[in-house]
């Protein structure tokens, strides 16, 4: 019987280490992220992200120097998964689009898409 109990404590040590080890690895992605992208028929916009962490994941807001969305626009779904971060945030139009991006320590390159289905590529870098 304590056989048993030995081995079940080292499985849960090591799943209690391994989730340490994902959380250690996990890139930080607060702060302010100034970028660019190119809006078809509008061309180059300007771009700001600013991302906090809260006790549940991440919020933020984005915005934009075409008025494209709104100031300060809420972002949404906020996902981090290992190097992937996606957000929603909406058009002023109500239009909600989705951001794909990599991290890759104070930079971020993705793209974004329009639920028609055109898109475009953006980059940051993180404001310092």
């Amino acid at each position: 019987m304590k056989k048993n109990a030995s081995i079940g404590t080292v499985f849960v040590l090591l799943a209690a280490l391994a989730g340490l080890l994902a959380y250690a690895a996990a890139p930080d992605i607060t702060g302010t992220w100034i970028g660019k992208t190119d809006v078809p028929n509008a061309g180059n916009d300007d771009l700001t992200l600013i991302i906090k962490k809260t006790a549940t994941g991440f919020t933020g807001t984005f915005s934009d120097t075409l008025s494209q969305v709104n100031k300060d626009a809420e972002i949404t779904a906020v996902k981090l998964e290992g190097a992937d971060l996606s957000f929603n945030f909406a058009l002023a139009d109500g239009t909600l689009m989705t951001a794909k991006l990599k991290i890759d320590g104070d930079k971020l390159a993705g793209t974004w898409e329009h639920p028609e289905g055109s898109g475009g590529s953006m980059t940051f870098e993180r404001k310092k």
